[in-house]
């Protein structure tokens, strides 16, 4: 499987972030329903919690739907992503790095959730979530895959507790992140 970046062949307009178990047959399925033709920017490895994450990540930039503005943000990772070799993942901490690029806060809870992981060597994937916090993989997962902008209840407890953060950061994004 991979995350795909399409784009107008003209260069003009929102890229397209998606995921494909074939990109060739998604890149004609999409050229038929559009009335520009589109191109392939760029392919990396991934899957739809790959997919989520850079979706929660640059939510700043969402057009609609799985369609981003061009922002210097996404514009960067795109030319990060043509230049990873076959098979290789992008990194939590690359796309936050490009994400404020374009002065983006961590808008979505899933992008708190990992800026506070970030360096703890805790496995962010669902099941290591789960495993470090007694929650249930599949709610996790769901979280990533709706890119949902809250946490809440036991979540946002366990969570906080895990990484050290104030509780009321990890559940809305809102005071700071750490201390008072």
């Amino acid at each position: 499987m991979a995350v795909y970046f399409m784009r107008r062949k003209d260069g003009v307009g929102p890229i397209k972030i998606g995921t494909a178990t074939d990109v060739k047959r998604r890149f004609d399925s999409i050229n038929a329903m559009v009335p520009d033709e589109v191109v392939i920017l760029a392919t990396i490895q991934g899957n739809v919690y790959d997919e989520g994450r850079i979706h929660g990540v640059f939510a700043h930039a969402r057009h609609r739907g799985e369609w981003f503005r061009p922002t210097a943000g996404v514009m960067a990772l795109v030319d990060h992503c043509r230049s990873l070799p076959d098979g290789e993942r992008i990194a939590y901490p690359t796309l936050r790095r490009y994400a404020d690029l374009d002065g983006a806060a961590p808008a979505s809870a899933w992008d708190r959730m990992l800026l506070a992981a970030d360096g703890s060597g805790v496995d962010t994937s669902s099941r290591g979530l789960a495993r470090a916090t007694g929650l249930a993989a599949n709610t996790l997962g769901r979280a990533v895959l709706r890119g949902r902008t809250d946490i809440t209840g036991r979540r946002s407890v366990a969570l906080a507790a895990l990484f050290g953060v104030n509780e009321r950061w990890m559940a809305t994004g809102e005071g700071p992140m750490r201390g008072e």
